[in-house]
């Protein structure tokens, strides 16, 4: 007998297989060499209903057998794994100041690093040309390769989820401006009209937080898992029981945003005291500059006028004293906005990446410092990680975007060989 199937909310019997298809391939995923009675252990499927989907995928070559295995009664079982080398998916960075296109299996592995280019700084008129390039990036590369199912965009922000428009700060242009004054560019919309395979967009950070998730947590259900990317501003991406908060509210959680001083100066978007007016590239730099008057015996002295993050954080490495404090006092700033949303989300982990992590334990240590000061004593302190320094958090979030899309709907994303 196969799975009793009961029809709720429209659904019909082809959405099921195609959800229960979802279930078995998300877990293969994670779990290697897993026999067909482990499976439906795992995913409360009839075996009947797995031997007849396993089936199905293996003749699509989603799904390979990979030899026998011991069972729990000495008997041995066909082992099956997720082929994750059929499939590949293109992932794209697109931060303020530089673009990178990569492409990637379902592991996560970087198969061909495609595209990488720097500018100064993006601005909305410069829009049409960066999406111009991307698309004639990912066509070329399409057209070399026929087993590429979707594509991956980890954007700045913020991002309208609905829309997928990047809001940009007002300044000379007129165009596409909204009730809240703000400039919307339809990046999803745009990059689906010129892209011949689907186009997912997601915020930078909240992508950086689903990979991290999906490949060093094996998606764990039960996870609060937080994560902050510290570049050139600080962005933050929450998963919660398995969702992220942007599936729930639409352009939620600018955690640069957040309130740490009533009384502080205004970032360049017009909020007074928060985050990013002290933990931004700019403002980290600034503070450095500032400092740099009390400390003549710096090695950055005689590179004030002209100071960089990364000149910054090679001198707090080799000792120096005014690097030093100003890389303390950005992550006590840092722990202060952590510590301020432990009573609203209260996160078991909170993963920290990009440039800042070159600063080491020390900085992780700062940080941790500042939680514990200022956290409320009802809430323990997450674990905070720095992700690693070799692996680019948020190319891999982009690709993690387009697979979680992809195997949400398996029947509308691979080519099938068999009838449902």
């Amino acid at each position: 007998m196969g799975v009793v199937v009961t029809m709720k909310s429209g659904k019909n019997l082809a959405d099921l297989i195609n959800e229960n298809k979802s279930h078995i391939l998300r877990y293969l995923i994670h779990h290697e060499g897993v026999s067909r009675i482990e499976l439906s252990a795992a995913t409360g499927l009839q075996p009947a209903s797995i031997t007849k989907i396993i089936q199905q995928l293996i003749e699509q070559e989603l799904v390979v057998e990979t030899g026998l295995s011991d069972g729990s009664k000495g008997r041995r079982s066909i082992s099956l794994s997720f082929n994750y080398r059929k499939y590949s998916v293109i992932a794209i960075k697109l931060n303020w100041s530089r673009l990178k296109i990569d492409l990637m299996d379902f592991k996560g592995n970087s198969q061909e690093e495609l595209f990488s280019i720097q500018f100064p700084s993006l601005y909305f008129e410069r829009m049409d040309e960066i999406v111009s390039l991307i698309a004639q990036k990912v066509n070329e590369i399409h057209s070399r390769h026929d087993n590429i199912v979707a594509v991956g965009v980890a954007s700045f922000g913020p991002l309208l989820y609905e829309s997928g428009d990047i809001l940009f700060e007002p300044q000379n242009t007129q165009e596409h401006r909204n009730e809240e004054h703000c400039y919307s560019y339809p990046l999803l919309s745009r990059l689906r009209s010129q892209i011949q395979i689907p186009v997912f967009v997601e915020l930078e950070a909240v992508a950086g937080a689903l990979a991290y998730w999906w490949f060093q947590t094996n998606c764990n259900p039960t996870q609060k898992l937080m994560h902050i990317f510290a570049g050139e501003g600080i962005g933050g991406g929450l998963i919660i029981n398995g969702h992220r908060l942007s599936d729930f509210l639409d352009n939620a959680f600018e955690f640069g945003h957040i309130i740490i001083n009533a009384n502080g100066d205004k970032c360049s978007s017009g909020c007074t005291g928060c985050l990013q007016t002290y933990c931004s590239f700019t403002s980290l730099v600034h503070h450095a500059q500032t400092r740099l008057n009390d400390y003549p015996e710096s090695i950055l002295f005689s590179r004030r006028d002209v100071l960089t993050v990364y000149e910054l954080i090679d001198a707090m490495n080799a000792g120096d004293d005014c690097a030093i404090d100003t890389i303390m006092d950005w992550g006590f700033f840092l722990g202060c906005g952590i510590a301020s949303i432990l009573p609203l989300f209260a996160p078991d982990i909170v993963v920290i990446s990009d440039v800042m992590i070159r600063c080491g334990d020390p900085l992780l240590n700062a940080i941790e410092r500042s939680i514990q000061m200022h956290k409320h004593y009802a809430y323990k302190t997450p674990k905070l990680i720095f992700a690693e320094p070799d692996n680019d958090l948020i190319l891999l979030g982009a690709a993690t975007v387009a697979i979680d899309k992809v195997l949400s709907s398996p029947g509308k994303y691979f080519a099938s060989t068999v009838s449902v």
